[in-house]
């Protein structure tokens, strides 16, 4: 897919990714005006392009220092490899543990600023806590970036205009009712106004499990045609899969 990454130290990457390694056509700028742009493989620069761009530096005013010292970064992590009434999500477990490491040493996310869900924590009742009372909680309007990973199943609503993030205890038959709508999700962040928002979705939407399981015995074969939602203003979305 293609994305932003933006390190602790100011360190910035726009371009392709494969999982979460660098991969693909992308630019990485440095805090120092430094740019590295060309061909990366598995996070390392293999071929640089010989147009060589240089940018003006500039030194941060008093307020901007203020500001980036004050500025906090928070992350929801759910990961949900067994499920009540479907089946597993192989290995969403430890792909939510691992990135609760991941989000502390490459993002800087301080542990008292994560919330980390899986399995059976991730019911509908504690999922809704965390997002409508946990990150208003932590929030700061314009000034924290929030970070939310998810890994488990998804799937459309039957025209395909809606995804759902399925969670520990969702039936998938009343999807409306007992999973996690990516379209309210992105409202209720959005009401919240943080400075940005970016989300990693280790799943697919097309209705098979990860060992290629049908989530829905009787589903229609239209519910599998999804359309990738348009992200919001100041919102960056990966997907691990096609949808």
């Amino acid at each position: 897919g293609w994305g932003t990454e933006i390190l602790p130290d100011g360190t910035k990457y726009v371009g392709d990714w494969k999982g979460y390694s660098l991969d693909g056509h992308g630019t990485k700028t440095y805090p120092d005006g430094r740019i590295d742009k060309g061909i990366w493989k598995n996070g390392k620069l293999v071929e640089r392009n010989n147009i060589k761009t240089q940018i003006a530096k500039k030194e941060p005013t008093q307020t901007q220092q203020v500001a980036e010292k004050e500025t906090e970064k928070v992350a929801l992590i759910i990961g949900i490899e067994k499920y009540s009434n479907i089946p597993k999500a192989s290995f969403a477990r430890s792909d939510a543990k691992y990135f609760f490491e991941y989000a502390r040493q490459a993002f800087g996310v301080k542990k008292s600023n994560i919330k980390l869900l899986l399995d059976k924590d991730a019911t509908l009742v504690k999922t809704q806590a965390a997002i409508n009372l946990w990150l208003p909680s932590k929030i700061r309007k314009n000034n924290t970036e929030l970070i939310i990973f998810f890994a488990g199943h998804g799937l459309s609503s039957n025209d395909g205009r809606e995804l759902y993030l399925l969670i520990h205890d969702t039936n998938p038959n009343i999807l409306n009712k007992s999973a996690i709508s990516i379209s309210q999700l992105f409202k209720e962040i959005i009401k919240l106004k943080p400075k940005s928002v970016t989300m990693f979705m280790d799943t697919s939407f097309s209705g098979a499990s990860r060992d290629n399981k049908v989530l829905l015995a009787n589903a229609n074969p239209i519910r599998i045609i999804a359309e990738q939602p348009d992200a919001p203003k100041d919102f960056t979305i990966f997907f691990s899969s096609k949808l």
